[in-house]
Order: structure tokens, then C-alpha cells, then sequence
């Protein structure tokens, strides 16, 4: 047998990376916490731009994709063209409520794919017959989950399915609002289902049920907890203390603790502290940093709540001033996640102003407007935060990534290269609202015409 210390030798010059490759298999990443863990990475991009590996024509969708195992797997949308689409009486109450809230109906189909993450080749589609009747009608929302064997997807009308992940095989699937008696919100299903173990967690609606926990198997209920006239948009989020994990379920009223076993709510934090501007806008991740949750949204900035060691009790720490509107200085978050690293948030601001805060009080630290390159005061303009190492990749709504480093002192951009044209109207201008997959050393991201692969290892 070869000594050990020339196996090493060995690999070394043999070419071989030793290095783990890192998966995305879900929202956020491998952790959930938007940390890309490979090593091996570009320090700067090439003088003549990004490197693409291959693109694949897609249809419209703000889904993520998830990369596992060399596979990509990635939803869009495709409506139906005109001329098979069926003829509505204008006289009938339904139609006449279409018209007063801006909704209609569209029919079209949702699809899955799975792709070759090193080629961007087909290797399956599902599809499903999907009319929407929601704003904002763009595409399904919500990142693919892989867990082993299996695929789950939930479309914008809440599709919940679950599928084979090599063959595309259909394993079980569940309508959301048929099940339990609940409508689509308003601009769709967009709460990205979890795992625990055995369980999948998904944000619902319906009397008792805005949050279920199914068997990831079969889809059977194991518990359903709580009530929200709207459910709202974001999903929940694992925090673990003394040792048992809870769940945080951020409603349209409140911010809430629950129990993983049973469903069992142990506490709530109200928030917006004033009446909730409607339709609700709670759609950012809740971000977990020990035992403090924050959460933010456009209309009425930001809050910090604690958590008892235990997990059973939970007080505000901190908050907006709730009698301002729309507040012009801390966060009031739109979509992008904001980050907490060493007792600092780092997130965009409801114009795209890019903020750092102090977790423990909430003073803004510091103000740059630069990495969402809004050309003016842009509502809605937004950002998607991922760390790898000491640095951070920034992938802005107008298509362009950049590397920067974040700290106290302020932000240091270090490079930046555009990426994907911006192609979905939204608030007078062109945006690209998909978080991207960073796996294989390589950026995975798309918008509403093609999914790209990226190199970017070193």
C-alpha cells in the first residue's frame, strides 16, 4: 500500500480536484442561509465578460432553479395562445369582479424541467394544465426542492407535486386550495416549501391551515396549524433552541414561533404594529441570527424580535417607527433576503438603496446606492445577496453580477459584469425577479426568455 503522504502528492499532480463541489438544492442554498460553500472561485471576471458554458430558451417564470447531483431542475410557464383560449360573458358577477381587481383569467400550463447541469440538455419535463388568476401572472415562483430521491415543486395556483427526480415520474401531487378550501393569494403561491426529516412544510391558507406539515412521501397531512386572512409570501424558517428545532411562520399579523411536532403555536409577535396595508407584502425570509428573527417589508420597514432560550416566549427587540409610511431610513425590504453577519444586516431598501444596520438596535450604519445600479429612485428595485468566503456575489434585478465585500465600513465593490438582459415590465422598467443557483463553480440564473450557466470557477 502507498503511503499516505504520497497518495496526497499523487492527486496533487495528477490533475484531480480533491475539492467538494457544492449543491443548490433548494431556496438559499445547501445551508438555507444564502452561503456558497465551494472553494475555487474567481476572485475577478474575465476582461471580456462572463464566460457562458451554455443557455436554454425558457419560458416566463420567477422560479430560482435548484442543482443537485449534476442535475438542474428549474419551472417556467406557458400560456395558451389566444385563439384556444375560452370566450367569457361579460355580463356574468365573476367577470365583472375580474375586471374591478385586475385579475383574469389565463389559461396556459406550468412545467418542470430537469436539465444537464454541465450541458444545459433536456433530460426531462412534466407539465400541467394551469389557468391563473392572479396579479402579476409572470410564472410560477418558487425554487424546486430536492431531497434524495424525489423533486417538489408548487406552482403559482398551488400545485404541490412531488416527482422522481431521474425519470420525471409523477410520485403524488395536491391542490392546495381544493384541499383546503382556500384561495391562491393574490399574487400566487410563493412561499418555497421546507423539509425536516420526514416532513414538508408549506405555507396554505384556509380555516386552521395556513401552515400544513405533510408526509414528504405520500402527501398526507400530519398537522396544520394557524389562521391569516392572507398567508402571505414568505416561507418558514427552521431556528433552533435548547436544542429543539422550531418553526418561525411570518403571517400577515404577526410573527410567530411554532412547534415542529405537533404544529402547536408558542408564541406571536404582532407586526406591522399598525393595521397591515393590503394585499400583504410579507415576503422576504425571515432571517435567523441566534436567538433574533428579523423581518422587514416595503410598507412598514423592519422588526427584531428575541426569543427565550427556550423557545417559549418572544419580545420585540426593535422596530420601525410604525406611524411612518413607506420609512426613508432603515429597511423596508421588498424581496431580496437580507443578510446578518457579526451583529450586522446587510439589505435593500424598498427604492434599492442598499443599507447596513446594527442587529441590536437598528441605527443604519451605512447608505450605498450603487449594487442595484438604479439609474433613479426606483421602487421595488432589488437585489439577491449570496456569501462565498470573505466576499459576496450580487446578482441585481437588472441582470448584472458583482463581487463586493460588506462590513462595517461600508461597501467595496470589486467587479462586475452583466449577465442577463432584464426582460419582465414591472413599474415602468425591465427587471429580472429570479434568485440564482450558484453549484459546480458555476452561477445558474435566468428571466423570462432563457436560463444561462455561468462559469466562475477561479
Amino acid at each position: 500500500m502507498l503511503p499516505f503522504k504520497l497518495i496526497i502528492i499523487l492527486l496533487l499532480f495528477s490533475g484531480w480536484d480533491t475539492s467538494k463541489a457544492d449543491d443548490w438544492p433548494n431556496w438559499m442554498g445547501s445551508s438555507n442561509d444564502g452561503i456558497w460553500h465551494e472553494e475555487g472561485i474567481l476572485k475577478k471576471f474575465p476582461e471580456n465578460g462572463a464566460r457562458y458554458v451554455w443557455k436554454f430558451p425558457i419560458g416566463k417564470g420567477y422560479t430560482g432553479p435548484a442543482v443537485v447531483g449534476g442535475k438542474l431542475y428549474v419551472m417556467d410557464r406557458v400560456e395558451s395562445p389566444q385563439e384556444e383560449r375560452p370566450k367569457s360573458d361579460p355580463s356574468e358577477e365573476d367577470d365583472q369582479d375580474k375586471a374591478a381587481t385586475g385579475i383574469s383569467e389565463i389559461p396556459g400550463k406550468e412545467r418542470v424541467y430537469c436539465l444537464n447541469a454541465k450541458t444545459g440538455k433536456e433530460v426531462w419535463r412534466y407539465e400541467y394544465d394551469c389557468v391563473y388568476r392572479i396579479s402579476y401572472p409572470e410564472g410560477p415562483r418558487t425554487t424546486p426542492l430536492v431531497d434524495g430521491r424525489f423533486v417538489y415543486t408548487l406552482g403559482a395556483m398551488g400545485d404541490l407535486i412531488c416527482l422522481d427526480h431521474q425519470t420525471g415520474r409523477l410520485v403524488w401531487k395536491k391542490n392546495l386550495p381544493q384541499a383546503y378550501s382556500c384561495k391562491p393569494p393574490v399574487w400566487g403561491f410563493a412561499a418555497h416549501p421546507r423539509i425536516f426529516g420526514e416532513r414538508l412544510v408549506c405555507i396554505v391558507g384556509g380555516e386552521n391551515s395556513a401552515v400544513v406539515c405533510f408526509n414528504k412521501h405520500d402527501g398526507k397531512e400530519i398537522w396544520k396549524s394557524g389562521n391569516a386572512k392572507e398567508v402571505g409570501y414568505a416561507p418558514p424558517v427552521p431556528m433552533t433552541l435548547d436544542g429543539t428545532t422550531h418553526l418561525v411562520y411570518w403571517s400577515d399579523i404577526g410573527i410567530n414561533g411554532i412547534d415542529l411536532r405537533t404544529g402547536q403555536e408558542k408564541w406571536s409577535v404582532a407586526f406591522p404594529e399598525v393595521p397591515p396595508t393590503r394585499p400583504t407584502v410579507t415576503i422576504m425570509t425571515p432571517q435567523i441570527f441566534e436567538n433574533k428573527i428579523l423581518v422587514s417589508n416595503f410598507y412598514n420597514g423592519s422588526m427584531v424580535v428575541e426569543v427565550s432560550a427556550a423557545g417559549e416566549s418572544a419580545r420585540k427587540l426593535w422596530s420601525t417607527d410604525p406611524k411612518k409610511n413607506i420609512p426613508k431610513d432603515g429597511l423596508n425590504v421588498l424581496m431580496g433576503s437580507p443578510i446578518i453577519r457579526e451583529g450586522r444586516i446587510y439589505g435593500f431598501a424598498g427604492k434599492g438603496e442598499m443599507r447596513c444596520l446594527e442587529l441590536e438596535t437598528g441605527k443604519q450604519v451605512w447608505e450605498d446606492k450603487r449594487p442595484a445600479n438604479s439609474k433613479r429612485d426606483s421602487y421595488f428595485a432589488t437585489a439577491f445577496i449570496t456569501q462565498n468566503q470573505d466576499r459576496y456575489f450580487i446578482f441585481n434585478d437588472q441582470g448584472e453580477l458583482i463581487i463586493a465585500s460588506l462590513n462595517a465600513g461600508g461597501y467595496r465593490e470589486v467587479d462586475r459584469t452583466a449577465i442577463l438582459e432584464p426582460s419582465s415590465f414591472v413599474r415602468g422598467r425591465n427587471v429580472v425577479w429570479s434568485h440564482p443557483a450558484y453549484a459546480e463553480r458555476c452561477l445558474f440564473v435566468r428571466n423570462s426568455k432563457e436560463l444561462v450557466c455561468v462559469d466562475l470557477s477561479e
